[in-house]
């Protein structure tokens, strides 16, 4: 299963849908409190990951 999922995104047509799909663009100036919320949950997933 990991394999095929790896093969999908790694595919051309795959690729080009999340590049023109608004909902897959970074956005570069999100507010504050979102950003300090991504943060934490970075923090937390690293954590985990260390566990």
């Amino acid at each position: 299963m990991a394999a095929e999922i790896r093969r999908q995104v790694r595919d051309k047509t795959s690729r080009h849908l999340a590049r023109v799909m608004p909902s897959f663009r970074v956005v570069s100036d999100i507010p504050d409190h979102l950003q300090e919320l991504l943060e934490r949950l970075d923090g937390m997933e690293s954590n985990s990951r260390r566990d």
